[in-house]
Parts: structure tokens; C-alpha cells; sequence
């Protein structure tokens, strides 16, 4: 059982070797900013009685904390 899945994970990596080298190389870079820049709303928490939402939003470059009842608009 461990042989099978030694040649298994041995196929795999060699597959996606010979993948990455028919591409030209490395994949494309992720944008920094899309994983590590300010979200536009975050840390969103529904309160006990489900009747509003609770969530981080920034506000000229500073996080706010904002309250919302759960039909409001976001704007």
C-alpha cells in the first residue's frame, strides 16, 4: 500500500513537472494587494437575535466598526 502511493505521488510530481515546463516556467504571481490589502467589509458577525449584522468597513484608510439592520443596503 505505501509503494502504491509513493508511485502515485512520484506520477504526480513529475506530470506536473513536465506541466509547469510545456507552460514556460512558474505560474503567474497573485497580486499582493489581493491578498494582503484592506478588504472592503470584514469580520462580519450576526447578532444573537438575527436581526442585524455586525462588520469591519475602512472609512478614509481607517477600519470602522459598522451596524446594520439585516434589510439595509451596504452603501
Amino acid at each position: 500500500m505505501k509503494l502504491r502511493v509513493a508511485l502515485a505521488s512520484i506520477v504526480v510530481l513529475v506530470s506536473t513537472a513536465i506541466a509547469a515546463d510545456k507552460t514556460g516556467g512558474l505560474p503567474p504571481l497573485i497580486d499582493r494587494d489581493l491578498i494582503f490589502g484592506n478588504p472592503e467589509i470584514a469580520a462580519a458577525q450576526l447578532s444573537p437575535d438575527g436581526k442585524y449584522l455586525a462588520f469591519l468597513k475602512p472609512w478614509k484608510d481607517t477600519r470602522n466598526v459598522y451596524v446594520k439592520a439585516i434589510g439595509e443596503p451596504f452603501e
